[in-house]
């Protein structure tokens, strides 16, 4: 995707990371109900803490630890 379209190079991050979760054989462990009513009511709550929403999201998510991460890029490279 170029132009107005192109991903940050956070979102960049945040892709590559789900892509290479999806390569490996581990178990997710994180929240399975992504829907939720409460939603626009909890980016307004972090919004007005001066809490951005990239805060939220862990920097290995969706990974439980950096060392699955580290892991997982170690098995890729070796393929």
């Amino acid at each position: 995707m170029d132009g107005k379209h192109a991903l940050s190079s956070e979102e960049r991050q945040l892709t590559e990371r789900c892509i290479l979760f999806l390569r490996t054989e581990f178990e997710y462990h994180g929240a399975r109900n992504f829907v939720s009513l409460s939603a626009p009511l909890k980016r307004i709550w972090h919004k007005l803490r001066g809490r951005a929403e990239r805060e939220l999201i862990s920097p290995v998510w969706p990974f439980d630890a950096l060392q699955q991460l580290e892991a997982a890029r170690d098995e890729v490279s070796h393929c």
